[in-house]
């Protein structure tokens, strides 16, 4: 298959998040992130952060905030769908952890296909 540059750069991926409840379980909360791709050396640079301790957290933060561009099945306590913008995603990544697994889930769904193969 010949490579075509497509004028839509992002894509929707799904995001499984763990986060503690009663009891010492876990409740799994799924929504769906849009993700913008970022060039290959901007990726290289965040794995490289990702593997240092001391910049890990920081740097997943920062990832979330440059790749994600938007969201679905993200609701407020009425059920409501939660429009995206810098200052509600700004929001959701003080849940703790969350920005990490965002970041993860990024760079794992860059690697998927390869995976397959």
């Amino acid at each position: 298959m010949a490579f075509i540059l497509k004028k839509r750069n992002t894509y929707f991926w799904p995001i499984n998040f763990e986060t503690p409840v009663d009891d010492g379980k876990y409740e799994t909360l799924k929504f769906s992130c849009e993700f913008k791709r970022i060039k290959q050396s901007q990726i290289e640079e965040y794995q490289k952060q990702f593997q240092d301790m001391k910049t890990a957290l920081a740097a997943s933060r920062k990832c979330a905030k440059e790749v994600v561009v938007g969201w679905k099945d993200i609701l407020d306590e009425e059920n409501n769908q939660i429009e995206f913008s810098t200052k509600t995603l700004d929001l959701l990544l003080e849940t703790p952890m969350l920005a990490q697994t965002i970041a993860v889930a990024y760079i794992g769904s860059l690697n998927e296909e390869k995976a397959k193969n």
